[in-house]
């Protein structure tokens, strides 16, 4: 019999877990911050990759969906990662054109006083968020993005961030049903983690994840089983799947 890997795309993507405020003083709920985002028109959530920004937005729907007559949702292609040579500037400038071109089509489509959340409001550019502030404004719509970095005069909705600490208990929460070979395997990841130089960049749960998803694998077969080629996913072809923790 084959353990289900707690790292699996269906079990890790934003929407599957709810979004926790864990180790920080927060005393709002994610109904206060939906009124927030109804009260402030234009907001913004601020975090560096696989921090949260994604969970918390998809946590924060149903509540968004009760405040707003109509809500929509768009997710422009993360283009970071591509290695696109030398030609790099003019695939990001016809990037940023179309995902503009998407992010306004939908804004037009959205009914007047309805909610627009760009997932990725980075992958414009800053003409680009000032034409969609504008069509937005227009049709008296509000606007949530999220953001690697926070952009001016924009109010902040929330910063997400990950500590060590953070990193433990919402990898510990993953395995809590695990076999004792999984969890063995994912405590000495943790500890490996902890010990390494401190003043690094944001941690990334999305990518720790991703690595542990491969690295617990075997251990979620039976010990008499023979690899299973099909089943075998590379971390690689995992990352494509999903994006944004």
């Amino acid at each position: 019999m084959i353990e289900s890997n707690p790292f699996r795309t269906a079990a890790i993507r934003p929407g599957s877990i709810p979004f926790r405020f864990v180790g920080k003083a927060f005393d709002r709920s994610i109904n206060d911050l939906a009124s927030d985002v109804r009260d402030l028109t234009v907001c913004q959530i601020v975090g560096q990759h696989g921090t949260g920004k994604s969970t918390l937005v998809k946590s924060l729907l149903p509540s968004l969906r009760d405040a707003f007559a109509d809500v929509a949702y768009l997710q422009p292609l993360d283009v970071s990662p591509l290695r696109l040579g030398s030609s790099s500037w003019t695939h990001r400038w016809i990037h940023a054109y179309r995902s503009l071109s998407d992010a306004v089509s939908t804004a037009r489509r959205l009914a007047g006083g309805g909610l627009l959340i760009v997932d990725g409001a980075e992958q414009l550019s800053r003409l680009g968020r000032i034409k969609l502030y504008r069509a937005t404004r227009q049709r008296n719509q509000s606007l949530l993005m999220t953001t690697h970095q926070p952009f001016r005069s924009v109010p902040v909705l929330y910063r997400t961030e990950v500590s060590l600490s953070d990193l433990a208990t919402l990898t510990l929460e993953r395995v809590s049903d695990s076999s004792e070979d999984v969890q063995r395997l994912v405590g000495e990841r943790l500890r490996q983690q902890q010990q390494q130089p401190q003043g690094n960049p944001a941690l990334n749960v999305r990518d720790f994840w991703f690595d542990l998803y491969d690295e617990v694998q075997p251990v979620c077969r039976s010990a008499r089983g023979t690899v299973d080629q099909s089943v075998t996913t590379s971390a690689g072809r995992h990352r494509e799947v999903i994006r944004g923790y």
